[in-house]
């Protein structure tokens, strides 16, 4: 049993900041489970429309940004630099896969 808690603690992590808003914040927990009740506590106060800074951890980028990316226009990532341009390829690959890209240039005006 100590080999597992050993070997969990030795593997690289990834520490993301983002914003989060309150819906995003509200369900965190049942994303990600009970173990982000600290970096929820840790979290800085909520600004004037109630988002907040939190910092979580993530095995790699790639995790980071596959689970992150379901919360879409709800989070908006830090740090690091590099996992906020992956959200941004992934944004526009998702719009390419669906033949959105169009859409989103007209909405946008």
């Amino acid at each position: 049993m100590r080999w597992s808690a050993e070997f969990a603690a030795s593997r690289p992590r990834l520490q993301v900041t983002l914003r989060a808003s309150p819906e995003a914040i509200a369900v965190f927990a049942e994303i990600f489970g009970p173990g982000v009740r600290p970096a929820l506590e840790a979290a800085l106060r909520p600004d004037a429309d109630g988002w907040r800074v939190v910092t979580l951890s993530f095995e790699h980028e790639l995790a980071a940004a596959y689970r992150l990316a379901g919360f879409g226009d709800q989070v908006e990532i830090l740090t690091p630099p590099t996992l906020r341009a992956m959200l941004v390829t992934t944004a526009r690959e998702i719009l390419s896969r669906y033949g959105a890209e169009d859409q989103v240039s007209c909405v946008r005006g």
